[in-house]
């Protein structure tokens, strides 16, 4: 439909498309070629009733001629609206498409506009595969009133939570199976601990027995002992300290590698960007990390220079 009731070149006017459904096949056909070859619809009208309903007229009733506007065939009309917008365009040679307007409505005419929904929201798409696409693929909105008693509710939690005069929280963390485990390998290793220390009295009794026969050679023995073992924990911390050092310089050499990697990749596209701008940004990019790159060589230098 067109508004354009004294348009002249200096004025705009406001194109509201609508698709109109026609159940009757020949009368369908007519309208069409009649559309194509750009004859006048003069005996083609919509009358309506309200702002949703109203009757489809042909072959009669134009120029409000009383008696054939009662001799023409009429349909009812109902006006719904579509599950989403579809878009309008315009061709002049079938290559080139111009969007003209959004479609949001439709004109049902004859059978399916008795058997439409009293809201005037139709449930289908235009096509087959769209029937019912309305409750399919759109989800249903909540409406205002289920959100306010929502919030009446978290609110009234919330006062009865400031008037309770004890809480009491709970914690569940793993199932009663997994926690029984634990419990027996306890037991368990509570038994073994026990056993262990009868062992240790027994042979501590023995021990005892037995340091009154040789005193002199048993200081001797502690002695010896007492050496090998302070050379013994000088060369674990130094064998710890040299796997800590190789560690170091294994993640060094892997991180000067990937340097290595991203350098090469941003100096290759700052070669080959024709842009000025983006071409000293990337440089700039290659500089920095050319940077970080000599103080973890300088790191790796320093560790293994040691």
């Amino acid at each position: 439909m067109t508004e354009a009731s004294g348009y002249d070149d200096d004025e705009t006017f406001l194109e509201e498309h609508v698709i109109l459904r026609l159940p009757d096949e020949p009368l369908a056909r007519s309208l069409r070629d009649r559309i194509v070859a750009r004859d006048g619809l003069a005996d083609v009208r919509i009358q309506m009733q309200d702002g949703r309903r109203g009757t489809f007229f042909v072959d009669g009733g134009a120029g409000g001629d009383a008696a054939a506007a009662s001799a023409a065939r009429g349909w009812p009309v109902q006006l719904v609206d579509l599950p989403c917008v579809i878009e309008a365009q315009r061709t002049q040679d079938q290559k080139q498409f111009y969007k003209v307007a959004d479609i949001s409505q439709m004109l049902l005419v004859g059978r399916e506009a008795a058997q439409a929904p009293p809201d005037g929201l139709w449930p289908h798409g235009l096509t087959a595969p769209l029937s019912h696409v309305r409750e399919r693929r759109f989800r249903k909105r909540l409406s205002r009133r289920a959100i306010e008693n929502v919030e009446r509710e978290v609110e009234r939690l919330l006062l009865a939570d400031i008037d309770c005069e004890d809480v009491v929280y709970e914690l569940h963390e793993h199932d009663d199976e997994d926690d029984d485990e634990p419990e027996a390998d306890a037991d368990a290793e509570a038994g073994a601990v026990g056993a262990g220390d009868d062992a240790d009295d027994a042979d501590h009794d023995d021990a005892e027995a037995d340091d009154g026969a040789g005193d002199g050679e048993g200081e001797g023995d502690a002695e010896g002992d007492g050496d090998e073992e302070g050379d013994g924990a000088a060369d674990d911390a130094a064998s710890a300290e040299a796997a800590e050092r190789r560690h170091q310089i294994a993640l060094l050499m892997e991180e000067i590698a990937d340097w290595e990697v991203r350098i090469a990749e941003k100096q290759r596209q700052a070669d080959t960007i024709p842009n000025p701008v983006i071409k000293r940004r990337f440089t700039d990019i290659v500089t920095r990390l050319r940077d970080e790159l000599s103080q973890k060589q300088a790191q790796l230098s320093a560790l293994t220079s040691e």
